[in-house]
């Protein structure tokens, strides 16, 4: 009854940068009922680019989720709880916050998809339609200013699977 995405960025810069502009979702129906669409039908799921919600909007799911309160902390915190340096030790701290960020609230976005949704990670499709498939492509708002590549998955609601039970 659903198509559940999670997307990722995969380098700091990327994350910083889609954090500011956010996301666009396109779907484009690819078979109805095993039959191809033609013509392809495309649509933007979301007319307001998909960013992470103002720090106010996480307090209740970060009081009980704690990769809820990382995630936060990662996209809103002050510091990043990295050593204090000056000159060129300021400028590699600097950039090892950044991939602590990036790291830490990513970890935290693939463990609470909750989480990832409030930070522009992850978007509920309620609009499918049993029996078709689609291509989903997550593109960056503002490709022509950012040179960040759009990642596309097919999916469709009888292509569910189970994701395996972790380990101790």
């Amino acid at each position: 009854d659903k198509v559940m995405l999670r997307w990722t960025p995969n380098t700091p810069y990327a994350w910083r940068k889609a954090n500011d502009v956010g996301y666009y979702i396109e779907r484009v129906t690819i078979t109805r009922n095993g039959e191809p669409v033609l013509p392809l039908e495309t649509i933007t799921l979301n007319q307001i680019p998909i960013k992470p919600v103002p720090l106010e909007e996480w307090e209740s799911l970060a009081k009980a989720d704690d990769n809820a309160a990382v995630l936060a902390q990662a996209i809103y915190g002050k510091r990043f709880d990295v050593s204090a340096q000056v000159g060129i030790n300021a400028v590699m701290e600097a950039k090892n916050e950044q991939e602590q960020r990036f790291t830490f609230g990513l970890l935290a976005a693939e463990q609470s998809y909750e989480a990832a949704k409030l930070a522009g990670l992850g978007y509920e499709d309620i609009c499918v339609v049993s029996g078709e498939r689609y291509l989903y492509r997550v593109k960056i708002a503002n490709m022509e200013v950012l040179d960040i590549k759009e990642g596309s998955v097919y999916a469709g609601t009888d292509m569910y699977e189970e994701l395996p039970k972790p380990l101790d």
